[in-house]
């Protein structure tokens, strides 16, 4: 094991040469003797020991109390102070240099000898603790990095997610302008984070009639986020071929591709989904479920909110892969309109853990049925978070409604 360096700084030289002797007797190895404040700064910079033997009474216009916090702060070297003097200020200065030991004259050499090993003991702690900090430092400047590029792939997450919602909405029939249009659509998407588990969109079926897909993957993470994506292009490619027609045949499409993907990588993956198509030419209304809320159907002329569908839904999509989800069927008239949304809204918790329910939303949305499509959405979400009373939304909410404007 290496001998422990320490440095002598003291001006009476047969002083310092006892020292000397008596740190060599111990094992110590005696890096120099300097007998000023300049040396001693200077023999710290060139050996640079592990301890500084440091006398504070020095010649010169600075006392061994400054040198020390000089050597202290340049060079990290601590210092045990040996001195004659004992006095309450001598001590108070020497208090606040932090030494790590102080020896009055004349000591014995076992004092001497325990004051060292327990200052050296120190300054080894103190170097695993430095490193240690240094470590953690280094870690946390990393995860700061780390932190900060994931911050930046959510946010272009976010942004290609809001991307993939409906930019703007078909008008029906085709080829009519948008004031003409017997169906207008309006959203409202709120992520609880960066990126959502929720997604919808609205595609064209045909001339007289749309599609309109929601869903909700289980999670607000990134898995959530790509599934949402997979649905997406499910829903579109599907679309476009004969199951555009059937929303039965449709979810049962996504649900084989969707069981296939999650039974070989995401096991325990799964998600909720609605699908509507309304035909303006025979008013009429198909849909399939996959677990999802069922969407609330709204007659203003006769104030009634109620839920589209009462028979049982199919499964959550990639639970089972040879669920066959039948179509069902719903008649719509001008001045009504369909409310379509994700579990976010009505799971809200109160301040007693208590959910808002689907219940209370029908409720809610009843006594407002009057309101333009725009303002019920407002005033239901300002209704759920007054329910909350302030508490941090925890999942995704998603809104869409489509009212009827005329039809047949």
């Amino acid at each position: 094991m290496a001998k422990a360096r320490i440095l002598i700084v003291e001006d009476e030289i047969l002083v310092a040469r006892e020292l000397e002797a008596r740190l060599r007797a111990m094992g110590f190895s005696v890096e120099g003797i300097a007998s000023t404040a300049e040396e001693g700064i200077q023999m710290v910079e060139e050996f640079h020991p592990d301890l500084v033997l440091m006398d504070i009474v020095l010649r010169g216009s600075e006392d061994g109390i400054v040198v020390a916090n000089k050597i202290r702060a340049g060079q990290g070297t601590p210092s045990v102070y040996v001195t004659a003097y004992c006095d309450d200020s001598t001590l108070e200065r020497a208090k606040e240099s932090d030494p790590y030991g102080y020896i009055i004259k004349p000591f014995a050499e076992s004092e001497l000898r325990a004051t060292l090993e327990m200052a050296l003991r120190k300054r080894q702690t103190d170097i695993q603790l430095k490193k240690a900090h240094d470590e953690l430092a280094e870690l946390a400047r990393e995860l700061r990095i780390k932190n900060a590029e994931l911050e930046e792939e959510l946010n272009l997450a976010h942004q290609m997610q809001i991307a993939m919602l409906p930019a703007r909405f078909p008008n029906v029939p085709q080829g009519v302008p948008s004031w003409e249009s017997a169906l207008e659509f309006t959203s409202i998407y709120t992520p609880s984070g960066k990126i959502s588990g929720d997604f919808f969109d609205v595609v064209r079926v045909s001339k007289d009639a749309v599609g309109v897909f929601i869903c909700d993957v289980m999670g607000h993470n990134v898995s959530a986020a790509l599934v949402t994506a997979m649905v997406r292009a499910l829903v579109e490619e599907f679309s476009t071929r004969g199951e555009a027609n059937d929303p039965g045949k449709l979810i049962t499409q996504v649900n084989k591709v969707l069981s296939k993907i999650f039974e070989q990588n995401c096991a325990g993956v799964f998600a909720t989904a609605f699908y509507l198509i309304a035909d303006v030419s025979d008013s009429t209304i198909r849909y399939s479920n996959a677990a999802h809320p069922s969407p609330l159907y709204l007659s203003p002329s006769s104030g009634e909110a109620t839920p589209i569908q009462s028979d049982p839904s199919g499964p959550a999509l990639g639970l089972f892969k040879d669920a066959v989800y039948p179509s069902h069927e719903h008649s719509m008239a001008a001045g009504d309109s369909v409310m379509f949304f994700t579990d976010g809204i009505f799971e809200m918790e109160g301040p007693d853990e208590e959910q808002y329910s689907q219940e209370r939303l029908v409720e809610t949305v009843r006594k407002r049925i009057q309101l333009p499509t725009p303002q019920l959405f407002s005033e239901v979400i300002k209704d759920v978070r007054q329910f909350a009373e302030g508490r941090k939304m925890l999942d995704d909410i998603c809104l869409v409604g489509m009212e009827v404007r005329r039809c047949g």
